[in-house]
Order: C-alpha cells, then sequence, then structure tokens
C-alpha cells in the first residue's frame, strides 16, 4: 500500500496552494510600478492573499512533518480492531481524520492511536470515547510501507 489517502490528499493541497503562490509571488513584481490609487489597492490585496497562502502552506507543511518527529505510531500504520461482538474495525494513523472505504483514518494524538502505541497483535486495548470507555483485541497491526 502506498501513502494513506490524507496525507496525498495534504500532498496535493500543498503543492496546489505552492503553484498559486508562486503565480501570485510573480503578479506583486508589477506592482513595484508606480501607479494610481485602485492599482496600489489591488497590490495590497495580492499582498493579503499571498500572506493567507503562505499561512495555508506553513499549515500543511506542518501536518506533513508531523509523520518525522518519532512520537507515537507513524502516519500509514493500519490496525484491525475486533470488539467484544465480534466486530472489527479498520483504522489508520493520518495527519487528518477521515472516514473512507477501507475503514477509519484517525489522528496521532486520538485516544485510539494512542491507546495502540506500544501494543502488540493479541493485546486488549482500552481507550476513553464521549460515550465512555471502549475496548477491543488487536487483531492486526502493520507500519507503513515504502
Amino acid at each position: 500500500m502506498g501513502e494513506p489517502d490524507p496525507v496525498r490528499r495534504l500532498r496535493e493541497e500543498l503543492e496546489t496552494v505552492g503553484e498559486q503562490r508562486r503565480q501570485l509571488a510573480a503578479t506583486l513584481a508589477d506592482d513595484r510600478q508606480p501607479g494610481d490609487t485602485a492599482d496600489q489597492a489591488e497590490g495590497i490585496e495580492r499582498a493579503n492573499e499571498l500572506r493567507r497562502l503562505d499561512a495555508r502552506i506553513a499549515q500543511l507543511q506542518a501536518l506533513l512533518d508531523g509523520a518525522d518527529t518519532g512520537t507515537g505510531l507513524p502516519f500509514g500504520t493500519r490496525a484491525v480492531l475486533r470488539f467484544a461482538d465480534g466486530d472489527t474495525e479498520r483504522v489508520e494513523i493520518a495527519p487528518v481524520p477521515a472516514t473512507g472505504a477501507s475503514g477509519a483514518a484517525i489522528t496521532r494524538d486520538s485516544p485510539l492511536a494512542r491507546a495502540l502505541t506500544g501494543h502488540a497483535v493479541g493485546d486488549t486495548i482500552t481507550w476513553r470515547t464521549p460515550g465512555g470507555d471502549a475496548s477491543a483485541e488487536l487483531v492486526e497491526l502493520h507500519p507503513p510501507t515504502g
């Protein structure tokens, strides 16, 4: 399996926002020429948009850099849990929570991800949920590949 879907989406957004920033920055060079008040106002708008794009780039990069902090389970770790009623749930550690066809993406700071940390297949793990404590057997645990 390749990169987790939420990570791939973040990387794609980072690439798109980076390209938008490069294009906008190129237009700011033209603003250094003297102009009327309307031209100056437009230049200020573009500078504000540049700051917004810079903030989003920093936010996306911080989310992606979380994969390299060395704390908790790494992004892309997949687990299968079996509950007492026999139901199973697939989860994957990702920078942002999501639900997809292959299971739920949970963040490393979620109660479930923290409960998984340090456990092995066959262990029973317990974590807090809004409805109270939950427990399940850890049936599979796969570190990320590649």
